[in-house]
């Protein structure tokens, strides 16, 4: 049997994606089942030698009988116990063993928890706990605390919770502040604190170069920090099908390894001492970025590299991905669910499979008549079969995970991989020159450049993620009839005779099923009117669609709600707003106000007038080229015959009542609703605690994750109904057909 490492670790990761996709009961109703099958196999094979051949399928069977054994043994022996804190308080010890992150005003602290006191509960396991100021707590740093356990919100597939999982992150907690926290320092100093003190001053550095947002992506693109990338170059990224830049994966392994390769060449080390100082400071980079399982999977292809050009051999690539991902799936039983990593294996393997004869026979093609330019047409065909074959085999996981599809992948990736790969080496060795105090003035030189391509990388995925329709979302119908009539066209062709001669009528028929498709769809919901409650943390960002008009009610929330907003519209090839109005002037209703009007260039917008605006909302404001209101009173607001607005004014906290299609909405930016609470609405939709007078069939919280857990643990009143929450798992829209018909369902 040839590569049993890759047969081995491909079939075990594919059983744990599976695992992670539908859960526990299926991984052992699948195991229980292959196990039948590779016993029946066996059987046949000993009386009959034909089957003996097929040794792979024997061997594969039982590692995916072994894998998803293991993921069950995993769930039952360490994710349960851990699991059954839900929802209880309890004072706990822990120590700080990650570096504390601020995000959207919450800060952020990973734990390696040694007591809980409660009766039977386990005692040593990670535990990310989130308060609303800044604990004065380093790492390694010993933390006690009174917390709340709860459990990542959790989802049809792939979900925050099994993401978590994969992390080894079972329960998340806040703590109960007002009881106070105790702060110790432990004097604990493992080698992965040094790890951690690299990152910490490597980011600092970066900061201390460049400007915010540049350093940000420096840090999303060097590091793997992506708390610090800017939301809007972040959808930006995901929009446009490149996001893959920011996870450290296989690209920035194999820059830090050939720089670490030439520096020790330059140095003039032995061989020997060159492969193991290249080894060594790959393990480094892997140590700072976390031991993430993306990073991981390509830290240890690297090293197998690195090891074959100490013994004088070339390694299979295949043999080093089924290793690599093998070593880390029996270390981690969770890490189907982890998608950093699921995307840099099916990335890697596209392009071991598929990049060689795509790029082959585009040079056969084009560069061969290139003439003059013969050099620089093969560099882009090499460019372009990478991306090529990577976009095709990361394109389930994309519609996966998050539902949609980049048409404009190919041309993206080309545009930044380089200019990315470029700034990678830049930021990194500005950093290091930086760090050294005495070769800072190499740094300055060097941050010039890396603001450049950082400017550029931020401009590009602008100006592409403007255009229409760069996106799909797999819940337009549409879209996942395309990609199967594309697959059954592209499966007829390679079982012809004329493969060859079908592939271009393949591509074009491929292309006229999406423009019908596309065309259709906006024909078939000309008439759709939705109500989306985007996913924009505390606050309220909802945005009102009829066929290809929309209008913006609330643009608030402690993510970047303007960002939230933009996405959602560009999917829906929006451009212009008809309305903008704000009911109040709380962050929840107007923190992304700004950034919507120059954005988007309102026709109308309608703002309370009871407070004066301040200077960025009034030159805003003044460059609108609409009709620009204000109102201190009671609004009445009618949009496009289909909808009816009302606003009470005059009140500090304004809430906003809907109706149309005989479906009323009442929504609430802050939590407030005042006189509107009176009587029974369809949906009623809060960015705050809510207000508990309210009577509705539905409620939809407009939180970030840790507030709509701090929400469901207490009393909810019996008039909310059914309740919903954006909470990191994505956006609420409803959708109304006719009177009264409505459906309701999630969107990234």
């Amino acid at each position: 049997m040839r590569r049993p490492l890759a047969v081995i670790g491909f079939t075990g990761l594919l059983a744990l994606v599976f695992a992670a996709f539908f859960g526990e009961s299926m991984a052992f109703w699948a195991a229980a089942g292959i196990a039948v099958l590779s016993l029946v196999f066996l059987a046949v094979g000993i009386f009959c030698p034909r089957f003996r051949r097929y040794k792979a399928v024997l061997v594969a069977c039982v590692a995916a009988v072994v894998f998803f054994s293991s993921y069950v043994l995993c769930v039952q022996l360490r994710v349960r116990p851990v699991q059954a804190l839900d929802g209880q308080s309890a004072e706990i010890e822990g120590v700080v063993c990650e570096l504390p992150y601020e995000s959207y005003g919450k800060y952020y602290y990973e734990l390696e928890v040694r007591r809980v006191d409660l009766e039977g509960a386990p005692q040593n396991f990670k535990l990310r706990v989130s308060s609303s100021h800044a604990l004065g707590a380093d790492i390694y740093d010993k933390i006690d605390a009174t917390v709340t356990f709860y459990l990542p919100q959790d989802g049809q597939g792939f979900s925050s919770r099994s993401y978590a999982q994969a992390q080894g992150l079972y329960v998340y907690a806040f703590l109960h502040e007002y009881e106070g926290v105790g702060v110790q320092k432990t004097g604990e100093r493992p080698l992965y604190y040094y790890a951690l003190r690299a990152r910490q001053a490597m980011t600092q550095a970066l900061f201390e170069l460049l400007p915010e947002e540049q350093a940000g992506l420096a840090c999303g693109v060097l590091l793997g920090s992506k708390q610090y990338v800017p939301d809007r170059v972040n959808t930006d990224f995901r929009d446009i099908g490149v996001s893959h830049l920011l996870a450290v994966s296989g690209m920035h392994m194999a820059v830090i390894g050939q720089l670490l390769l030439v520096l020790g060449r330059a140095l003039r080390l032995p061989k020997v001492l060159r492969v193991i100082f290249a080894a060594a400071g790959v393990f480094g980079f892997m140590a700072v970025t976390g031991f993430v399982p993306s990073v991981s999977r390509a830290g240890i292809m690297m090293l197998l590299y690195l090891l074959g050009l100490l013994l004088g051999r070339q390694p299979d690539t295949l043999t080093s991905l089924g290793a690599a991902v093998l070593i880390l799936i029996a270390l981690n039983p969770m890490a189907g669910g982890d998608i950093g990593l699921l995307l840099s294996f099916c990335a890697t393997l596209g392009m071991i499979l598929f990049a060689g004869p795509i790029d082959a026979w585009l040079k056969q093609k084009l560069a061969a008549k290139a003439g003059w330019a013969q050099r620089l047409v093969s560099g882009v065909c090499g460019a372009l079969s990478a991306t090529v074959s990577a976009t095709l085999t990361t394109l389930p996981v994309l519609l996966a995970v998050f539902g949609e599809i980049s048409l404009i992948s190919p041309l993206a990736n080309l545009l930044l991989v380089f200019p990315c790969t470029v700034f990678l080496l830049v930021v990194a060795v500005a950093g290091l020159c930086w760090l050294t105090g005495f070769l800072s003035f190499v740094a300055y030189p060097l941050a010039i450049v890396g603001g450049l391509l950082a400017n550029y990388q931020i401009a590009c995925s602008a100006g592409l993620a403007r255009i229409p329709y760069v996106s799909l979302s797999a819940g337009q119908g549409f879209v996942l009839l395309w990609l199967a009539g594309t697959g059954v066209l592209l499966a007829i062709c390679l079982l012809s005779r004329n493969c060859k001669r079908l592939l271009r009528l393949t591509g074009l028929l491929s292309c006229i099923l999406l423009l019908v498709g596309i065309f259709s769809y906006q024909v078939a919901n000309r008439n759709e009117l939705s109500v989306a409650v985007l996913d924009s943390g505390d606050g309220c960002a909802v945005v009102v669609t009829n066929g290809g008009r929309a209008a913006v009610l609330s643009c608030g929330g402690s993510y970047l709600p303007a960002g939230q907003i933009d996405s959602y519209l560009s999917r829906r090839n929006i451009r212009q707003l008809d309305y903008l109005l704000i009911p109040d002037w709380t962050p929840e209703a107007s923190s992304g106000i700004t950034d919507v009007i120059a954005g988007y260039r309102p026709a109308v917008v309608l703002l309370p007038g009871s407070e004066t605006l301040d200077e960025p909302t009034r030159l805003a404001v003044q460059a609108n080229g609409g009709i620009n209101r204000s109102f201190s009173g009671a609004l009445e607001v009618s949009l496009w015959g289909e909808l009816q607005i009302s606003c009470a004014g005059g009140r500090e906290e304004n809430s906003l009542l809907l109706s149309g299609r005989g479906v009323t909405f009442l929504i609430t930016p802050s939590g407030e609703a005042g006189e509107n609470a009176a009587g029974q609405v369809d949906f009623y939709i809060t960015g705050g605690q809510g207000d508990p007078d309210v009577q509705a069939a539905y409620t939809i919280f407009s939180l970030s994750e840790d507030s709509l857990q701090r929400c469901w643990a207490q009393p909810v009143p019996s008039g909310w109904g059914n309740m919903l929450g954006t909470g990191g798992q994505g956006s609420v829209v409803v959708r109304l057909y006719g009177d009264r018909t409505v459906s309701v369902l999630r969107e990234w």
